[in-house]
């Protein structure tokens, strides 16, 4: 095919080599002609790839690995890289009201709540400049549904795609909070209960 397109090219092959093992070589093919056009011959040069093939191949490995594990929690798992999100798992997808299929908006920051839009990227941009290797956050967001919820996050640094990047961790805690503020209301009822309960023996 290189040859009938009279123009050479490349292509990458998997050779014997001697010792009976498969090496991966980069060929670049220049043909030559007679003076009717004919093709007389072929000059091939060859650089070793095989590190390079063999490398590739474990970075997608890894990322296959990776992708199974993460699909197969229920945590919810993603990797924010350069303040977009590069990757979320199934489960976060659904915490976060997204139709099976339907890909992630890119920005980490969009359903994030309002008020704690700053707070959240600061912490993020804070996390990925340096400082300690791990980092955690509460904060609100706002799901596809329009249903607020709180999320704990956990926060970690990796490098994806030969590039440093957030991990993060995410469960959702909205019925915590929800307990909490119903106990807090609840001990703030009793509060000022007692509070009229001694205004009225010491009135008396």
């Amino acid at each position: 095919t290189v040859l009938h397109s009279r123009t050479g090219g490349s292509l990458e092959v998997r050779l014997r080599h001697r010792d009976g093992r498969f090496v991966w070589i980069a060929a670049v093919l220049s043909p030559s002609f007679d003076a009717k056009g004919n093709v007389t011959g072929c000059a091939i040069g060859g650089q070793d790839i095989d590190v390079q093939k063999r490398s590739e191949e474990r970075l997608r490995q890894s990322e296959a690995n990776f992708k199974t594990l993460t699909e197969t929690v229920a945590s919810s798992i993603f990797i924010v890289q350069d303040m977009k999100v590069r990757y979320m798992n199934r489960a976060a997808l659904q915490m976060l009201g997204y139709a099976g299929g339907e890909a992630a908006d890119p920005d980490p920051l969009a359903l994030v709540a309002a008020e704690d839009v700053e707070r959240v990227r600061s912490v993020f941009a804070g996390f990925m400049a340096g400082g300690e290797p791990q980092a955690s956050c509460e904060y609100r967001i706002v799901d596809r549904r329009g249903n607020r919820r709180w999320l704990y996050a956990t926060l970690g640094r990796i490098d994806y795609l030969g590039q440093p990047a957030m991990l993060g961790s995410a469960f959702d805690m909205t019925d915590i909070k929800l307990a909490e503020e119903k106990v807090y209301k609840s001990l703030r009822e009793k509060e000022i209960l007692l509070k009229e309960i001694h205004h009225r023996v010491k009135n008396n």
